[in-house]
């Protein structure tokens, strides 16, 4: 163990390795007397031990403030005792932080405390956005501290500090932040991060756990696995409390002029072109029918599906055409990756597919014979995207790794040369200097076209134990995190993860508009928080998701960053409708226009069937939405939150026009339309007055 010492109180004054608080007793005296703590204080000495004795004398007195419910006071002194910590300013600048790095524990759990402190005066005091940033901060905190465990690990093997205290504010932590996600309507969030923390904690041996059960009991989370995100008896009585962390929006359902050609489906490869949707291939269902031909849309007029040409090659070199991506080019080239290094594109001027061949290189830009890293295997569930005439690949799942994995490619289409930028192909080490194997991410690129954006996903482990693979489990993992790959640095930088976020998952519809210069992101899956049906006395192990969120730039307040970028911040779109919930649904825009569209995409039947068996396990769409937010430019003039309330359709279910419940229930046979539902003849009867005023509705003759 090593000693430290302190010119202030004296040499040698004790030692960071205890399995106690160190300096307890010294604390304890400053802390009972007032007088002694000020003269110790006054000293301002400058050292480790010296800062951090004085942040507890600091904390201590911020703890009494919060008693009182004096919680502006309190918050401003909980932060001042976390700079003491480090003796740097916070927040810090980047997600991997070596002020938070090169803390010992006892400064960890110190700071935690304070992060913690802070946090909970201001969600008494209802400042929502203050709460998160400082609680984003505490995670940020809880990250840095598994790098001090060694050899790294795998994201999925759950490590703490095995320390009471760390358990303990570890947990506050995950309450917290649930508390506040809570407040704002976000239960997505509110239940994954109780539910993360309390199996998190199950494990752990008695002295730790029984600590941590008193904060977070098991009570606290059934209280939420029951409920749907968003949850149709909840929606309607969601309002904005903060307008730094939500923004109300609408989704409105497009109805195609001439429906017919494309069929419901998912995994189609697609991409927007010059105001039309582009969309090749898919499948119903997991057994079939599956789709090869090529389509588009006009997302201006809304008239019909188009058929182009097939794409030539045969189902034996592809095998099926689905769950690859397509990205554009600027001279109009969209290019198809399955894997290989023969890379096939569709001209839209000249209307045809070609392709080209490239060639793998090794960092000093020299042809590798012979060294596709995919050789016979095809890449599927990865991301694409274009960037200056070169095409960026990463994860996906093949053959030889069902998890996941974190390759990351690159090919300058100008010539023709691969490279690879980072990553394996098969998952062997853990690396904490990027992000780990994973499949259906979502991802985007930033508006200075040199930050390529890698969220969420999951590490399928259920199919890699079923392949005999390595890493192989009972559960997969979805994925917590944001990572931004720097183009002209040619690295990767974690994020922080800012503002009211969706929470973690895959299989997330995701799209970056231009014109509004925001990410926006919809639905998915979480295979691990189980979603509960008290009345069915019954369950499903997992949740799927129709919750909306956007994204842009942080504000100066949460910080500089180390690439002088701010990382995104998030905020919640609060619809009183929206489609079912869905997983690999497709959101996309119309650079034109600046619309969101949404298509597609699949759900479990038994989720919506609240836990009965159904009699197809997944369903597929071919439905078509565009969502409207309150923002500039965001084509919210004319949307009624008010009628939408009582009217939208809130996934799978209608509302009762007169109490509002949700359901499957008959819509009016008059005039309207069917412009309202009502649940039962009683309903029927003491709304109809309103709804025959407010829609100009008569009976049918």
């Amino acid at each position: 163990m090593t000693q430290r010492s302190s010119p202030v109180y004296g040499a040698n004054v004790g030692m960071w390795d205890t399995v106690t608080a160190p300096f307890a007793e010294e604390v304890a005296k400053f802390r009972s007397n007032p007088l002694f703590g000020d003269m110790f204080m006054s000293l301002n000495g400058q050292d480790e031990i010296s800062r951090y004795m004085q942040s507890n004398i600091l904390r201590g007195r911020a703890d009494d403030l919060k008693a009182t419910k004096k919680y502006a006071q309190a918050s401003a002194m909980y932060l001042q005792a976390a700079r003491l910590v480090t003796g740097e300013p916070l927040p810090v600048k980047t997600a991997h932080s070596k002020a938070y790095g090169d803390l010992t524990v006892w400064q960890t759990i110190e700071l935690a405390s304070c992060f913690n402190g802070a946090a909970i005066c201001m969600l008494e005091s209802k400042r929502y956005e203050g709460a998160l940033m400082w609680l984003a901060e505490c995670d940020v905190l809880i990250q840095n501290s598994r790098r001090m465990i060694k050899p790294a690990t795998f994201f999925w093997i759950d490590l703490a500090i095995q320390v009471p205290e760390f358990i303990v504010q570890k947990t506050l932590t995950d309450v917290i932040t649930a508390n506040v996600y809570l407040e704002l309507g976000n239960t997505g969030a509110a239940t994954a991060r109780r539910w993360y923390g309390m199996t998190s904690i199950n494990t752990l041996p008695d002295s730790l756990r029984i600590p941590a059960e008193q904060i977070l009991p098991t009570a606290k989370v059934n209280e939420l696995i029951h409920l749907k995100h968003p949850d149709p008896k909840l929606v309607p009585s969601i309002n904005i409390k903060c307008d730094r962390l939500q923004v109300c929006g609408s989704w409105k359902k497009i109805n195609i002029k001439k429906p017919g050609g494309v069929t419901a489906r998912t995994g189609s490869a697609y991409f927007v072109y010059d105001s039309h949707l582009y969309i090749l291939g898919g499948e119903k269902n997991a057994g079939g029918p599956f789709f090869r031909e090529f389509w588009r849309l006009n997302l201006e007029k809304m008239d019909q599906w188009q058929r182009l040409p097939d794409y030539p090659k045969s189902r034996e070199v592809t095998g099926e055409l689905c769950y690859f991506s397509m990205a554009v080019s600027s001279d109009a080239k969209a290019y198809l990756f399955i894997g290989t290094p023969v890379i096939d594109f569709y001209d839209i001027k000249a209307q045809k597919w070609d392709s080209l061949m490239g060639a793998f290189t090794s960092k000093d830009g020299a042809v590798v014979a012979h060294e596709w890293p995919l050789t016979t295997m095809h890449l599927v569930d990865y991301a694409m995207h274009c960037v200056n005439d070169r095409l960026y690949i990463f994860g996906g799942a093949h053959m030889k790794s069902n998890l996941g994995c974190n390759l990351f490619l690159e090919l300058d289409i100008a010539t023709r040369k691969w490279r690879r930028l980072s990553g394996q192909l098969v998952p062997k080490t853990p690396d904490y200097e990027g992000p780990g194997p994973r499949h259906f991410v979502s991802s985007w690129v930033g508006k200075d076209q040199n930050r390529i954006f890698v969220m969420y996903g999951d590490a399928d482990r259920q199919a890699a134990k079923r392949k005999n693979e390595a890493h192989g489990g009972t559960f997969s993992v979805a994925y917590d995190d944001l990572w931004s790959w720097d183009i002209k640095r040619g690295k990767w930088n974690r994020e922080k993860m800012l503002g009211n976020i969706p929470s973690q998952r895959t299989e997330m519809a995701c799209t970056y508009n231009r014109k509004l210069d925001k990410v926006v992101v919809f639905g998915g899956y979480s295979p691990t928080v189980p979603t509960g049906y008290p009345n069915q006395r019954a369950s499903c192990a997992f949740s799927y998701y129709a919750d909306t969120f956007i994204a842009s730039d942080a504000e100066p307040e949460y910080g500089p960053t180390s690439s002088g970028v701010a990382s995104p911040k998030w905020k919640q779109v609060l619809t009183r409708g929206y489609p079912t919930y869905r997983a690999q649904a497709r959101l996309f825009c119309d650079e034109k226009t600046g619309k969101t569209f949404l298509f597609s995409g699949y759900t479990n039947m038994e989720f919506i069937h609240c836990g009965e068996e159904p009699l197809m396990k997944t369903r597929t769409f071919v439905d078509l939405w565009q969502l409207r937010m309150d923002v500039p430019g965001g084509f919210f003039e004319g949307v009624d939150m008010e009628e939408e309330a009582r009217t939208a359709k809130a996934g799978p279910w209608q509302r009762c026009f007169f109490c509002g419940s949700a359901g499957q229930w008959k819509k009016c046979g008059g005039t309207c339309g069917g412009r309202a539902f009502f649940c039962n003849s009683q309903c029927l009867k003491d709304g109809w007055k309103e709804h025959k005023t407010s829609h100009n509705c008569r009976k049918a003759t």
